[in-house]
């Protein structure tokens, strides 16, 4: 019985990585700060944080989509090491273990929305009923081939030999229409990535768009693993050696440098105003003569990539809707790097951005 249990784990380890990345990603999104400040992206909607937003829809059909991976391609592992249902051993096993890890990015999404605190419960409990539905699909899925299969005999014997023919080419090719459809999505969004790597993500939103990378990756791996049971390959081993020698021709850390002569760059900064005429400028906002004091505000804000953005513009957006547009005006200087400089920049004495929604 052990060697039975251990051959099967083996045959199913293709089960793990899709478990680590479901797992992983939900996680990251459920119990880590900055999981959850991309979750708040979603949840904080508008200028009184409650109604519908593009990023709603975005962050539930990239669940939905990494939950379908996980399924699928945790059942064409199944079908591929065990073959038909009629020859299973381990039949319970291999009928529920892919339903569960299809259920894991919902559940984790549903902890994640609900620990980030937001007015916009009802999100949450829609995910909820996404996963239930999920859920009843998957189970009620055998079940529902059987009866086309039988709606498929019935239209044969009624004299309807094509709609009959089209059912069962419809069934016997949904695998590979599920495969077209996955590689055509991949490919799509590689697409889009390509064309506009930085305005349609934030459309997306970022929650999403880490989740869909999830899911995009799920089927090479799982592909590549099944390769290598079948050619005796060590596909980990071999993924680990491509990244490191890859490593020495890809940089992704090369710092942009500026088109721009030398001769226009020292002009550019001959051109910036002193201390004396920076100051100067912010004070001729203000009245010449006045009995109270005038707020002279410095900000600094750090880096830290999307997690510096967000508590950055949800901070200055506060500040500026609470004081109705007069905290921007008190803004001298701004020190910011990385994840806050392009928030921190609407900011800027030079802008004075008066619709912190925007951000």
């Amino acid at each position: 019985m052990l060697e039975g249990i251990s051959d099967l784990l083996f045959r199913t380890r293709g089960f793990f990585p899709i478990f680590a990345i479901t797992t992983a990603v939900g996680s990251i999104l459920a119990w880590m700060g900055q999981g959850q400040d991309l979750i708040r992206t979603v949840t904080d909607i508008g200028s009184e944080h409650t109604g519908f937003d593009a990023k709603v829809f975005w962050l539930c059909l990239s669940v939905v989509v990494l939950a379908f991976q996980a399924w699928f391609w945790a059942r064409v592992i199944v079908e591929t090491e065990f073959g038909p249902r009629e020859e299973w051993r381990y039949r319970y096993y291999l009928t529920w273990a892919p339903r569960l890890l299809g259920l894991i990015p919902f559940v984790l999404l549903f902890i994640a929305l609900w620990r980030v605190n937001s007015a916009n419960a009802w999100l949450a409990w829609l995910l909820a009923g996404l996963g239930l539905a999920f859920f009843i699909l998957s189970w009620a899925r055998l079940p529902l081939t059987k009866a086309m299969h039988r709606a498929s005999e019935r239209l044969q014997k009624n004299g309807r030999p094509k709609a009959a023919a089209a059912l069962e080419i419809s069934l016997t090719n949904l695998r590979r229409t599920v495969l077209g459809v996955g590689i055509a999505y991949a490919i799509i969004a590689m697409a889009v990535i390509i064309v506009d790597p930085v305005r349609l993500p934030v459309f997306f939103g970022p929650a999403a768009v880490v989740l869909t990378a999830c899911a995009l990756f799920i089927p090479i791996l799982t592909t590549l693993l099944l390769i290598g049971g079948r050619y005796h390959l060590r596909i980990g081993i071999t993924l680990l050696l491509l990244v490191i020698v890859f490593s020495y021709w890809v940089d992704n850390h090369e710092v942009r440098r500026s088109r721009s002569s030398a001769a226009v760059q020292r002009a550019a900064i001959l051109g910036r105003p002193t201390l004396d005429q920076a100051y100067k400028t912010w004070r001729a906002q203000f009245p010449i003569k006045t009995e109270k004091p005038i707020p002279l505000i410095f900000v600094a804000s750090e880096g830290g990539a999307s997690r510096a953005g967000y508590w950055t513009a949800a901070v200055l957006s506060q500040l500026e809707m609470e004081s109705k547009g007069e905290f921007s005006k008190h803004v001298f200087a701004i020190s910011s790097i990385s994840g806050g400089v392009s928030v921190s920049r609407a900011f800027s004495p030079a802008s004075r951005i008066r619709k912190p929604e925007l951000l």
